[in-house]
């Protein structure tokens, strides 16, 4: 399924990067485990940009794109997480 990437942030000592649109976590840490090496400054985990479209297919995820501003219904891949939102009962 792919997913539009949301801003992360960070609760407590997780850092979190969710999809804007489903609110599936895309990328998810664990700060205290987060390791650097000696004499390495510590930049923090990595997220996708946002705006990204992510796919996610098991354990696999990939970027497949960005969305354009100026983007149609129909430049979103046939399995964007959107379709497949209830988007009647959330009214």
């Amino acid at each position: 399924m792919t997913h539009l990437a949301g801003g992360a942030f960070q609760y407590g000592h997780y850092s979190i990067q969710r999809c804007a649109i489903c609110g599936k976590a895309l990328v998810k840490y664990d700060l205290r485990c987060l390791a650097v090496p000696a004499g390495e400054k510590n930049n923090g985990p990595g997220y996708w940009q946002v705006g990204s479209l992510v796919e996610q297919d098991g354990n696999r995820t990939s970027l497949i794109g960005e969305l354009a501003e100026d983007f149609k219904a129909e430049d979103l891949p046939p399995d964007f997480c959107l379709w497949e939102l209830d988007l009647e009962s959330a009214e």
